[in-house]
């Protein structure tokens, strides 16, 4: 199996993917701070779901809709973990591998993700990793279970630029836990603020 994770510091509505993965809590969209990454037509429209009760951001609540011509993305996928002040790793990490099954599900290898620095900065380089190396190891146990969903995973993580440290210590982790597991082959990569693709690193 491999597995290409890349950090960059471009907006999640730019990235040219399957789908656009988003974890967002209920607080965040209502203060409009979330989801962050897209055009300004597309957050109000998702903000607009949610005073309406569409899609209400509760825990475990999906939501997946069709890309537009504003996003590159050819869908967007929607993960509620319900109130901010309930999320914690395990509830998180619960919802992390729902949204593995779901994109099986649905064929997508090829992920935007946008994890917003719930529990502040000093906790971000750690939040990333853990949550990243959940998706690939339950999409890995899919993979084993003989589903058809192919023997690569590319995930893209669009991280403020104010994160770069944190972005490079997770990535740091994860080639570091990566190494570790034999039947993966992984690349893992942060992108300059400015410049693309700078610092790569094969494991």
């Amino acid at each position: 199996m491999t597995i290409d994770i890349r950090f960059t510091f471009r907006p999640l509505g730019s990235l040219w993917c399957q789908v656009g993965l988003i974890f967002i809590c209920k607080e965040l969209v209502e203060s409009g701070q979330e989801p962050s990454g897209l055009d300004q037509k597309t957050s109000a429209y998702l903000q607009n779901l949610a005073r309406q009760g569409f899609w209400r951001c509760e825990e475990g609540e999906e939501l997946l809709l069709a890309g537009e011509e504003r996003i590159r993305a050819q869908k967007l996928l929607l993960i509620g973990l319900g109130s901010c002040d309930n999320v914690n790793s395990p509830r998180l990490a619960d919802q992390v591998r729902t949204s593995a099954r779901v994109l099986a599900c649905i064929g997508a290898n090829d992920i935007g993700v946008r994890m917003p620095p719930f529990w502040g900065r000093d906790a971000y380089a750690e939040l990333l990793t853990d949550t990243c190396l959940t998706l690939v190891r339950e999409w890995g146990g899919i993979e084993r279970k003989g589903a058809a969903i192919g023997s690569e995973l590319k995930l893209v993580y669009a991280v403020d630029p104010t994160f770069l440290e944190e972005a490079e210590e997770a990535a740091t982790r994860l080639r570091k836990a990566l190494s570790k597991e034999q039947a993966l082959r992984s690349s893992i990569i942060v992108e300059g603020v400015e410049s693309p693709g700078i610092q790569a690193q094969e494991g």
